[in-house]
């Protein structure tokens, strides 16, 4: 049985642990509370993770298409370029004849230009009063046109060609500049989209940061509830251990005890068996001992 000054420590050191083991529950609920917030936070990241991943790909992918439409309209744009190319030696020859042919034939207009010259004269000269002298002078002046739309006539396949050739430049131009337009304009989308890529790039690089640094605060507290669990579980055996030592060290004083009062209730009914036997007066105590006897 343990001594008085034992069981006083037992006592004492019954209630440091209890002391301890409310702190290292504090502590390890502390430590689980980072622990689970950790954890959260990076299942959270993680799928935000997940999700900018997904739109890297995308945006990759919308870049390679307009990467792929852009090479494809530079090509175009090259055979366009190709054909204007084929067609101005022979627009620059052609026009040169034309040009050779209105100076040799003093001719400053062109036949059509002529022949509504012509048409206008004509017409004046049917509606209007003029005098003799303005009519002679504008049927002159007709007759000088009609001889130079002659002249211009012979050159008629030459304009004629010029026209044609220049119009197919021209549209061959248009077509080529709605490409270069087109080109512009899907090339800047690209570079928009790679820009963004490189921020999206750039921002999972800073959460898969975040993310290892959140495994690591995880790893950390998750270590220190199990390191502080320990510690408490060893607190409660040993608390057990204590409530065992004390819980026999009252049942033996109990046992003790009821021994004590058994021997002396044993020699009580001892001398109340004498006074019996010798005839004395019983008290009220001696017949309680009698009693406690079963007597």
């Amino acid at each position: 049985m343990p001594q008085l000054e034992e069981k006083k420590g037992l006592l004492n050191r019954l209630k440091e642990i209890r002391q301890q083991t409310a702190s290292l529950k504090e502590a390890m609920n502390e430590a689980d509370s980072k622990k689970e917030e950790a954890f959260r936070k990076k299942q959270e990241l993680g799928r935000q993770i997940v999700e900018f991943i997904s739109r890297l790909k995308e945006l990759k992918s919308e870049r390679n298409k307009k990467t792929d439409s852009v090479k494809e309209l530079k090509e175009q744009r090259l055979k366009l370029n190709e054909a204007i190319s084929k067609k101005i030696a022979p627009l620059k020859d052609i026009k040169s004849k034309k040009e050779e042919i209105i100076s040799r034939s003093r001719i400053k207009l062109s036949p059509e230009s002529i022949r509504q010259k012509i048409e206008e004269i004509e017409f004046k000269v049917e509606t209007e009063g003029m005098s003799f002298e303005k009519e002679q002078k504008a049927m002159k002046e007709i007759n000088t046109l009609k001889k130079q739309h002659g002249e211009a006539g012979k050159s008629t396949r030459v304009f004629d060609d010029y026209k044609k050739l220049l119009a197919e430049v021209n549209t061959l131009k248009k077509e080529a500049n709605k490409i270069h337009r087109d080109i512009q304009e899907k090339a800047a989308k690209s570079q928009e989209h790679h820009e963004e890529m490189i921020g999206v790039s750039r921002k999972i690089d800073e959460m898969k940061e975040e993310e290892k640094k959140l495994a690591e605060i995880f790893t950390q507290e998750k270590k220190a509830y199990q390191e502080i669990s320990q510690k408490l579980k060893a607190m409660l055996e040993e608390m057990a251990k204590i409530r065992g030592a004390l819980d026999r060290s009252k049942a033996e004083v109990a046992e003790e005890k009821k021994k004590s009062e058994r021997k002396s209730l044993r020699q009580k009914s001892k001398e109340v068996e004498e006074k019996i036997k010798k005839g004395e007066k019983l008290t009220t105590h001696d017949l309680i001992v009698l009693q406690g006897t079963g007597q």
